[in-house]
């Protein structure tokens, strides 16, 4: 089952874009498949970003979090994003292979 880690902030687009830019390489880095960023355009959370990180299972990214965490480039990133915007909310969801 890949775990797919999704947050959602707001902020404006080209500091969303700076700073995911810089988060998208650190966390390929240790070990995320993949990274996307995506702007809601309907409801009640239009204009936010939905930020989206892909692992391949459960232990991979309970592996990778204590060495992400202790990245110190990744913590600058996550400084900046947070100056720049607000995370409002965070989910992991496990996958079911169907």
């Amino acid at each position: 089952m890949s775990i797919l880690v999704v947050t959602r902030w707001t902020g404006a687009l080209q500091d969303v874009v700076r700073n995911a830019g810089k988060a998208k390489a650190l966390q390929l880095k240790h070990g995320a498949e993949d990274f996307r960023v995506s702007q809601i355009y309907t409801g009640p959370n239009a204009g936010q970003w939905i930020v989206t990180a892909r692992w391949k299972s459960l232990e991979a990214w309970g592996a990778a979090q204590p060495k992400l965490m202790a990245d110190p480039k990744f913590a600058a990133v996550m400084k900046e994003a947070q100056r720049d915007g607000q995370l409002l909310e965070r989910e992991i969801l496990m996958s079911v292979d169907v």
